[in-house]
């Protein structure tokens, strides 16, 4: 029984020493994703208040223009990075939002 009893223990504390790696693992995890939604948080942020001081300098139709054309570069960027396919309600979508950017340019 001494022999069960040390392997018991034996096991038990390789038992501990994994959970408490994984538990060190989990937390520099929870830290890395918390750094990398911080950055893109401040990333958005500093785009959010370049683009309300261009506003102060800008036609408003100018800037509407560049917020609409923002649809197109999404589209483009995730078929080039994410390889995203996109379907026809899509590629429509796309299509009367380039339109309407294009009329609205033509008028200005």
């Amino acid at each position: 029984t001494s022999s069960t009893l040390r392997f018991a223990r034996s096991d038990m504390r390789r038992i501990a020493r994994s959970e408490a790696s994984e538990s060190l693992h989990e937390a520099a995890s929870r830290w890395r994703t918390a750094w990398r939604i911080g950055i893109v948080s401040a990333i958005s942020m500093a785009g959010g208040v370049t683009g309300s001081v261009a506003l102060l300098f800008l036609p408003a139709s100018i800037w509407q223009l560049l917020q609409a054309s923002g649809i197109l570069f999404t589209a483009l960027m995730a078929r080039a990075c994410l390889l995203q396919r996109l379907d026809f309600t899509r590629r429509l979508g796309i299509f009367i939002c380039i339109a309407g950017v294009v009329l609205a340019g033509i008028s200005d």
